[in-house]
């Protein structure tokens, strides 16, 4: 039910952005209709902080989209990008596949 609120209310709006802040309204109501004082007191602070949020973000949308831009334009010049960044990735898994290995081993061992 979650995600078609979502959905919908990024079709009515437009922006995901919008939809994501009436989503957290959404469950405060849910959490509010199943009796969920609890969740639903922290998702009124999560709605209330992500609107209040929205209007400092606004002003920086038009820097993002250009550095965006930027790096795509540097991106397709410079194809090697992507060829460190997929070496970076399997490095970065092998290490925690590792990492992960000689935890498992030591709690095994004590």
């Amino acid at each position: 039910m979650l995600i078609v609120f979502t959905v919908v209310s990024v079709s009515i709006t437009g922006s995901p952005s919008t939809g994501v802040r009436f989503t957290n309204v959404f469950v405060c109501c849910l959490r509010i209709d199943i009796f969920s004082l609890a969740g639903a007191i922290i998702f009124t602070i999560i709605a209330v902080l992500s609107i209040m949020s929205y209007f400092g973000f606004r002003s920086r949308i038009p820097l993002a989209s250009l550095l965006l831009q930027v790096v795509m334009d540097v991106s397709k010049h410079h194809t090697s990008v992507y060829a460190v960044a997929f070496a970076a990735l399997f490095v970065q898994a092998a290490l925690s596949v590792f990492v992960w290995t000689l935890v498992s081993s030591t709690l095994l061992f004590f």
